[in-house]
């Protein structure tokens, strides 16, 4: 049998420039390992992730983000660095979450 274990661990930072626009990063740093002795089993992997994010409202109910993410990734000691890099737009249409109201009464029926 295989089984998996994995660490990670991580932090953000975000400000708020001016109303409509914020800038964002957060940073993940972490590893796995598939405990044994053959194949798959007994390789371990360490990776980061970093993520920059520019948000900006358009509108009352429209949003949009600009996302970077530069991610990098060693298997084991001697295997060479992978690194992925993802660019994208978010465009975000309605109103967002808020609080939950409670029924009239209350919930103890």
């Amino acid at each position: 049998a295989t089984h998996y274990l994995s660490t990670s661990y991580g932090a953000g930072l975000t400000q708020q420039l001016s109303r409509k626009a914020g800038l964002s990063y957060d940073a993940t740093f972490g590893f796995n390992s598939y405990p044994g002795d053959g194949g798959i089993e007994g390789s371990r992997n360490r990776r980061s992730t970093h993520t920059f994010s520019l948000d900006l409202r358009l509108a009352r109910q429209l949003n949009m983000s600009l996302v970077a993410r530069l991610a990098r990734r060693t298997r084991d000691a001697d295997d060479t660095v992978r690194r992925r890099n993802f660019f994208g737009l978010n465009l975000t249409y309605g109103i967002t979450g808020g609080r939950m109201s409670a029924p009239l009464g209350g919930l103890d029926r």
